[in-house]
């Protein structure tokens, strides 16, 4: 297939944020494991942060007010996710290790009422953290939480192997390791899609292959060429990819067949809004859960479901 020929798909607006997000810094963006997604914004004149809760479906949504005390940290937050129980996870993506041994403690667990719970030390060079329903959290790492910086060295890198899953006590549960000579190790994990408490999708740095994790097994791999690429969205055996490395978001439809190489690109598709401009990149861009796909602007949030066009 030409992979030249792209084909526009108009994508779902489901909200105007613009009276949300009026006057707060937005710092972090997430879809949850129910669908529902989630923000952490912050104001220099008010004394707390607030993480507001939205349900796209029925549109109720919550907010938690955090004491600015509770959140102090050399680096900014970067990630926010639910927790069962009405808790609530903030994770800030770097962390350092000092020439005592101790380090920085990255994690925050809130309940509804701003309540700091606990704190957990996930480790430097985080690139994505998704949580599941069952209360466990899965952490990407990017090459510096892989290799080491802020003065991680071997072994006591937390993240050298790029994937970890913890429970919420901050405890590892597992590490991702290739099993198969032909996949090689993580050297800077691009994408993660935690489709559920069982199944993970990982897609990463130089091989770039499609990875499936499930019950904390490999299940299944596939090595193709389409180099630079990462997951977004995962239904059945269609994937959706999308292009690194280019000005414009490119994506491909993928079949994935039963051979390890058998990678069969559909189309070559770019998301437009409600009036068909192209969506650009953006800070939070696109983020994925299954099938489900969320982008948002400065002011909107639109949806797309790979079920729709599968």
């Amino acid at each position: 297939m030409d992979h030249n020929i792209v084909d526009e798909h108009q994508l779902q607006l489901c909200r105007d944020l613009s009276e949300e997000l009026n006057s707060w810094k937005l710092l972090a963006f997430n879809q949850c494991h129910d669908g529902s997604v989630i923000f952490l914004m912050v104001q220099e004149d008010i004394q707390y942060y607030k993480i507001w809760h939205l349900n796209v479906e029925n549109g109720y949504s919550c907010e938690v007010k955090i004491s600015k005390d509770d959140l102090k940290y050399e680096c900014s937050w970067n990630h926010v996710d639910t927790l069962p129980n009405d808790r609530f996870l903030v994770v800030a993506c770097r962390c350092t290790r000092y020439s005592d041994g101790s380090t920085d403690f990255n994690g925050r667990i809130f309940d509804k009422a701003g309540n700091l719970l606990r704190q957990l030390l996930l480790g430097d060079g985080i690139e994505d953290i998704k949580t599941d329903k069952d209360g466990f959290i899965w952490a990407s790492y990017f090459d510096e939480g892989i290799f080491g910086n802020f003065g991680w060295n071997h072994p006591e890198i937390i993240g050298s192997h790029g994937l970890v899953k913890w429970n919420d006590q901050g405890c590892k549960v597992y590490e991702y390791m290739p099993t198969d000579n032909d996949l090689q190790p993580i050297d800077d994990c691009y994408s993660m899609n935690v489709v559920d408490e069982n199944d993970v999708w990982i897609c990463y740095y130089s091989q770039f292959p499609f990875v499936k994790i499930s019950n904390l097994t490999i299940n299944n791999y596939w090595l193709h060429e389409l180099k630079s690429v990462y997951i977004r969205a995962i239904h059945g055996d269609t994937l959706l990819a999308q292009k690194c490395y280019v000005k414009e978001p490119i994506f491909f439809l993928l079949q994935l067949g039963s051979e390890k190489s058998a990678v069969k690109c559909l189309r070559t598709l770019q998301f437009t809004d409600e009036n068909g401009h192209s969506l650009k990149k953006t800070r939070f861009g696109y983020v994925c859960r299954g099938s489900k796909m969320v982008y948002l602007t400065d002011q909107k949030l639109y949806m797309f479901d790979l079920k729709s066009i599968t």
